[in-house]
């Protein structure tokens, strides 16, 4: 820029610019040859409208121009010019004023410094009123950091692109998910960060916001979507595409919007599952209990007809169908704990030798050995048999299965004391641990920590729900399990079972022969056919019976007796009656009259809360259908003698001092 001196070259244009300039003025600087004496050789008259002030007393002191600038820009402006006059260089800076009036505005101000022939540095410049420009800068830049902090606060993943389909923007959470940060995606073509495949296929998808862009419509992501990340990993993905438009409904891009439903849809499928299982339990329960008082009936024809025959031969075939049959109220029983759950019928009874049956059954027909180490002295656990034995059949099933070419399993039991809380779940206490240890193909760290997820498997053709059935049931019984494995090292799974507070005796206490035929029992059962065998399987035993078929019968039953002074001993009540009162109200009508009978629930609903829980409504004992002689006999035994003893000590069953009964 040349020296400004409007009029007196008889430029009419230049001093026209100079005084019409609409945002800005024109001023010319000297600052002596030292740069230190600044006094404006020319200011042009938009000072006054710019600034407030008159080009006269600006002149006089140009220090009023200099305050106006705001405090923290002084410096800066001081220091810019310093560099400018130093190296000769354009001077630019944009400053915020505060007006006499109080009002800040923006200014830029261009200078360009030169020598005149004196010597002195002088500055030709332009100042222009940049205020709305700026204000729209700030209005934008806060704009942005408006729509960065909500992209940062969406859930979901969002990525923009231009109308080329290259990436402008992408959120953290797109990032995360696609494993681009983005710096490194930007400008590239979506394709090449956002990669979808079909989740059964493993083909790829096509790009999303293709037809976004060709078509300026929506779109949305394929259910079937899975975004394979930078670094392989995989997620299930939902979402949509949609055009971004500007104030007249030009395409100026696209905008991609999706989220990471993989455990949504894991957790739809459990779900689904679940309520599969739950319909199954219902059917398995209807079904258990009517084919458990089928086998009840066969129970009891197939013992009684042994005591009948005289050769030996027979025998052994009817014990051969007892064995059978023992084998399919298991199986009974694992579908109801697998289908429904339920809390365990435990008894305080030894663990051996349940555990070799149990293990010995598993590996029916297998070429794996089997070895036990089973302390002499283990203690006793209260336990479900059924139940523990599912957990024993799922865990030597697996080790077997971990050694497809053969090997050993040793099966190890020991008594163990927790001093404190902490181990996994479990308080302080004593356990039994039963280890089982294999030689297979052991397991990774990863796999180790899911197995006992539900659905979670390994194998091929498995459900994942053997280990969580396991899981469950021991958690049921207040124990628990863990695991030991190394790949290629085998694998010990640890079993907790909390031992029994009171060690029951091997000998049940018999009421003698000749105590048993002065006992009556009553029994209450809708079934004629299990009622007949019942009353015969009792008179067997030698007790005296009265069976009545419903609950209205056992009332008046139990009322007679008490008349005629001949009260029954003990009182056998099944629990579910078609079209009469049940046991659990039968009992309700009893323990009005009597707090200390005897009285013991029978059940082909092996899941029943009333099974487990019989002190909980009034009995004393529980047993299950089917149910062999010995187990109905052993039944009868355990509670005629509680009877006795408490009798003996004054002391009812309920806790209460007895009373003569009449």
């Amino acid at each position: 820029m040349g020296p400004i001196s409007p009029g007196r070259d008889g430029s009419d244009q230049l001093r026209f610019l100079s005084e019409n300039l609409a945002d800005g003025m024109l001023y010319q600087i000297n600052s002596g040859p030292d740069g230190r004496d600044r006094r404006f050789t020319y200011l042009s008259p938009a000072l006054e409208r710019l600034h407030g002030l008159k080009v006269e007393d600006v002149r006089r002191n140009p220090k009023l121009l200099y305050d106006q600038v705001c405090e923290e820009h002084r410096a800066m402006v001081f220091s810019a010019e310093a560099d400018a006059a130093r190296n000769r260089t354009k001077l630019d800076v944009e400053v915020r004023v505060r007006l006499p009036s109080g009002e800040v505005r923006w200014r830029r101000f261009v200078s360009v410094p030169r020598t005149d022939p004196p010597g002195n540095i002088v500055w030709d410049g332009i100042e222009l009123d940049t205020t709305e420009q700026k204000r729209a800068e700030i209005r934008l830049r806060d704009e942005r950091e408006r729509l960065a902090v909500t992209l940062r606060s969406i859930a979901d993943g969002v990525i923009a692109t231009d109308t080329a389909g290259r990436i402008v923007i992408m959120n953290r959470v797109a990032e995360e998910l696609t494993g681009w940060p983005q710096a490194e995606a930007e400008g590239k073509a979506l394709s090449s960060v956002f990669s979808v495949v079909d989740e059964r296929t493993g083909e790829p998808h096509g790009d999303p916001i293709h037809p976004v862009l060709a078509e300026n419509q929506t779109t949305e992501i394929p259910g079937d979507a899975v975004l394979v990340a930078r670094n392989g990993a995989r997620r299930v993905i939902s979402g949509s595409g949609a055009p971004i438009v500007d104030g007249e409904r030009k395409m100026i891009g696209s905008v991609l919007a999706f989220r990471d439903v993989t455990e949504k849809v894991r957790f739809a499928e459990e779900a689904q599952r679940r309520q599969k299982l739950e319909s199954l339990g219902i059917l398995a329960a209807g079904i258990a209990h009517d084919f458990n008082n089928l086998l009840g009936n066969i129970f009891s024809h197939v013992e009684l007809a042994l005591g009948t025959l005289p050769g030996r031969e027979g025998e052994d075939y009817l014990r051969a169908a007892l064995n059978t049959m023992n084998r399919a109220r298991g199986l009974t029983n694992q579908l109801l704990t697998f289908a429904k759950g339920g809390a365990p019928i435990r008894r305080a009874e030894p663990l051996f030798p349940f555990l070799e049956h149990a293990a010995r059954f598993a590996l029916g027909g297998a070429d794996v050995g089997c070895d036990f180490e089973i302390d002499s002295d283990l203690w006793w656990c209260n336990y479900d048999r059924n139940q523990l034995g599912q957990v024993v059949d799922n865990l030597v099933i697996n080790a077997r299965q971990a050694m497809p070419a053969g090997g050993h399993i040793r099966i190890r039991a020991t008594n163990f004391v927790l001093e404190i809380d902490g181990r996994g779940s479990l308080p302080a206490g004593r356990y039994v641990r039963v280890s089982f240890e294999d030689n297979g193909i052991g397991m990774s760290k990863a796999t180790q920590a899911r197995i006992f997820d539900p659905f979670f498997t390994t194998k091929q053709k498995g459900s994942g729900l053997g280990l969580s059935t396991c899981l469950s049931i021991m958690e049921r019984h207040g124990g628990g399990i863990e695991v030991e494995s190394e790949p290629g090292r085998g694998s010990r799974f640890h079993v907790y079972l909390p031992a029994s507070k009171k060690i029951e005796s091997a000998r049940a206490d018999s009421p003698g022969e000749s105590r048993a035929g002065e006992i009556r029992i009553l029994l209450m059962e809708d079934d004629a056919g299990i009622r007949g065998t019942l009353g015969k399987m009792l008179e067997r035993l030698g007790y005296g019976c009265t069976c009545v078929p419903h609950g209205e019968g056992a009332v008046q039953a139990y009322l007679d007796a008490r008349g005629a002074g001949r009260p029954f001993g003990l009182i056998l009540l099944d629990l579910m009656i078609r079209g009469g009162m049940g046991g659990k109200e039968t009992i309700a009508e009893i323990r009005k009259m009597d707090q200390d009978v005897p009285a013991v629930v029978v059940s082909g609903y092996a899941e029943d809360p009333v099974l487990a829980n019989p002190k909980e409504y009034g009995f004393f004992d529980s047993i299950g259908k089917p149910f062999t002689m010995a187990e109905l006999a052993d039944v009868i035994r355990r509670n005629l003698s509680q009877e006795r003893a408490a009798r003996e000590d004054g002391v009812g069953l309920s806790g209460a001092r007895t009373h003569q009964r009449m």
